[in-house]
């Protein structure tokens, strides 16, 4: 896919061209080949089946990965933005992808594709996702949630003073950081007779429905790097209604203030943005069954290992 600098932005196709506003940007790839995919369809109907169950399953973790990139990304007006590394929306799906409806895809024959996308398997995906651009100092920092596992309160953040001295200060220029703390709706979907992604639950059966407002997100102030504590940082979570499923991003920023000169200097490509907690239910963070298993003993390596 490449990118389109024309100064009229269209979407649609156009003969053999295919134009796409991503994110404000206009792109521009090559329309698929119908004759192409009739071919195929004819040819070899099982792995065309294959092609269309495996795109319905990409989709379906586009779906949700692309929603909650939308709210945890800053606003390109922030004079922050930009702290996710390139394209983080596609490790996202791709992390998602691989863990739909994982418990049918684990210890069955042949291929199984996800029909439907639960906080389990996002749980299972992003929690503890790191979205930072390879220079930031990440490696140095730990979050750890506090309370319960399933709804923590609180994420305390250690090591903050080891990646201050990765970083550094250049002169007399003092280093300076803050937290941002975005959060964002997790709606689980399934998929339909017709091919389509749909809500698991009506919209007035979601108590969580319109309770987290996606352009929010929560600032501290700038805060030296002299001044860290031993102990670290416990950022207390904003809490959303009983039952609310949800995600909880942290990001570190980073910035030098400088006595002479250009007195501000953003460290975007080091800032420490990862998905540090997943919220909802308890009930929703227990493994499901297989479908495929029932009845059948499950494989216990101890117990059915040969005897000498």
């Amino acid at each position: 896919m490449a990118r389109s600098k024309s100064p009229i932005q269209i979407q649609g196709r156009v003969h053999n061209l295919l134009f796409r506003l991503i994110d404000g940007q206009q792109y521009v790839q090559m329309a698929p080949n119908n004759d192409g995919q009739h071919k195929k369809r004819k040819k070899d109907p099982e792995r065309y089946l294959r092609y269309l169950r495996n795109a319905a399953e990409f989709a379906g973790a586009s779906k949700i990965a692309c929603d909650i990139y939308r709210h945890i990304r800053t606003n390109k007006n922030d004079p922050t933005s930009g702290l996710l590394r390139p394209y983080a929306h596609n490790r996202m799906i791709a992390r998602l992808k691989e863990a739909g409806d994982f418990h049918k895809k684990d210890g069955i024959q042949g291929r199984h594709y996800a029909q439907a996308y639960s906080l389990f398997d996002v749980q299972k995906a992003l929690k503890g996702l790191d979205l930072s651009h390879d220079a930031a100092p990440t490696s140095h920092v730990r979050m750890v949630p506090i309370g319960p596992q399933h709804n923590p309160d609180a994420i305390r953040v250690l090591g903050l003073e080891h990646a201050a001295d990765a970083i550094g200060a250049n002169g007399n220029a003092s280093l300076e950081f803050r937290f941002r703390i975005s959060q964002a709706q997790v709606d689980e979907i399934v998929l339909d007779q017709h091919g389509e992604w749909i809500l698991a639950k009506k919209p007035e059966d979601i108590t969580q429905q319109n309770s987290i407002d996606p352009s929010r997100s929560y600032p501290s102030g700038w805060i030296p790097t002299e001044i860290i504590p031993a102990e670290g940082f416990l950022l207390a979570l904003p809490r959303q209604e009983d039952g609310a499923k949800y995600i909880t991003a942290i990001h570190v920023e980073w910035r030098e203030h400088k006595t002479v000169g250009r007195r501000i200097l953003y460290h975007r490509k080091k800032a420490i943005v990862q998905i540090a907690a997943v919220h909802g239910p308890a009930e929703d963070f227990i493994q499901p069954e297989n479908p495929f298993l029932e009845g059948k003993p499950r494989y216990n390596p101890k117990q059915d290992a040969p005897q000498a």
